[in-house]
């Protein structure tokens, strides 16, 4: 078997064979396909590939491994509720002094030296 020198048609086989081409990209393909010997034989290698590798993987079987599993009961979400109101362990004082000195020291000082 002699390569076919359009590398790009020989590319987009896998493509065709596939159905993963636009249907203007398909057409250039299957002209080519027709005039070309050594691209139609790569093709046809392609599937026969194609076709075993399908036949050698083994199927999986979602509905057995859904039933192999162990039926257990749906589990139901409690939500937790504390038992202390929200504001315990919070200070109910103001953060901030209104009648503070020192305060009005700090803002008399440049930004590096306030703490």
């Amino acid at each position: 078997m002699n390569d076919c020198q359009n590398a790009e048609m020989r590319d987009q086989l896998p493509d065709l064979l596939h159905e993963r081409l636009a249907a203007t990209e398909r057409a250039v393909v299957m002209a080519h396909l027709d005039g070309c010997v050594d691209c139609r034989d790569e093709l046809a290698l392609l599937r026969v590939a194609h076709g075993t590798l399908i036949k050698a993987t083994p199927r999986i079987d979602l509905n057995f491994i859904v039933e192999a599993l162990p039926k257990t009961a749906p589990r139901t979400r409690t939500l937790s509720v504390s038992r202390r109101p929200m504001w315990s362990g919070r200070s109910t004082r103001p953060s901030y002094s209104l009648s503070s000195p020192r305060r009005a020291e700090r803002q008399d000082q440049p930004p590096a030296f306030r703490r």
